[in-house]
């Protein structure tokens, strides 16, 4: 049992079935501060969806649903954003950390609206159009459909001034 509000994510249990407690929480202070804490590396075994899926579910409750980028539909696609306070323009590079080529496209979504010039550069510095039925603004997001990545590729996503 936690004390204090801390609510409890997983258990542990030895090979035979026996639970040995709680092996992750999370806790959110009076503050509004947020902590998780993990009994094991949450980083290992990233090549599987699940533990994916549950390290950018608690970075998403530890943002408070604020998160600058989401990649929602690769799980191999590391994204770096750079972005000023009043999100009035952003620079992303998105990776695909992986052998293998992404999807045909990735759903990518930024915090912030922008529905003005976006644009897209692939690894090889071509510049590639974004059509407009590619790109949504809703709900504090911008949701822009970009080509998919080769294996170990890059693009480059910016607003333009």
């Amino acid at each position: 049992t936690l004390a204090g509000g801390a609510e409890a994510l997983g258990a542990a249990e030895s090979v035979k079935g026996a639970q040995l407690g709680v092996s992750s929480y999370v806790y959110e202070n009076e503050l509004g501060g947020r902590v998780a804490v993990f009994g094991y590396m949450p980083w290992q075994y990233f090549d599987t969806w699940q533990r994916l899926e549950q390290t950018q579910n608690v970075c998403e409750w530890l943002a408070k649903d604020q998160l600058p980028v989401k990649v929602t539909n690769d799980d191999h696609v590391v994204s770096l954003i750079k972005q000023p306070e009043d999100r009035s323009r952003f620079m992303l590079m998105l990776i695909n950390a992986y052998l293998d080529d992404t999807s045909d496209l990735l759903t990518v979504q930024i915090l912030g609206e922008y529905s003005g010039n976006l644009v897209y550069y692939n690894e090889d510095g071509e510049k590639a159009s974004i059509p407009s039925e590619n790109i949504t603004v809703a709900d504090g997001y911008t949701t822009v459909q970009l080509p998919g990545l080769t294996g170990w590729g890059f693009g480059v996503l910016f607003t333009e001034e």
